[in-house]
């Protein structure tokens, strides 16, 4: 897998988040300030957590992260999150941990610009 790269990041299925909001315009405001929120600030936490070995940090802000961005249904964002995670339970980061959270990087920097964007079409009708 190459890490760095943005082309192989699935889109988010805004459709099925939608369809989870019920049609509530604020709640899905709401829901996607939240997210970027998450997006912008828990891989920062994540990676300074995984470059100090700090693997209660990791774990407790993987798992924030995880409810977050839950709602965005994004596959692979939610298995690199538990993985990281599980490797803060297991106090364990290993060549493994550095290359999910460098592709944990990746993968919320593909993802927050498009999140964003709907969030601001959103706000403007």
């Amino acid at each position: 897998m190459n890490n760095l790269t943005q082309n192989s990041v699935k889109p988010v299925n805004f459709s099925k988040i939608w369809e989870n909001s019920g049609g509530r315009k604020k709640f899905l405001v709401d829901l996607l300030r939240s997210i970027v929120d998450g997006l912008k600030n828990y891989p920062v936490l994540i990676d300074d957590a995984v470059n100090k070995k700090q693997y209660e940090e990791l774990k407790n802000t993987a798992h924030k992260c995880k409810s977050c961005i839950n709602y965005l249904f994004h596959e692979e964002l939610n298995n690199l999150l538990e993985s990281l995670e599980e490797d803060g339970k297991q106090k364990n980061i290993d060549a493994a941990t550095t290359e999910n959270n460098v592709r944990l990087k990746v993968v919320t920097s593909a993802i927050l610009p498009v999140v964003q964007q709907h969030l601001n079409q959103l706000e403007r009708l």
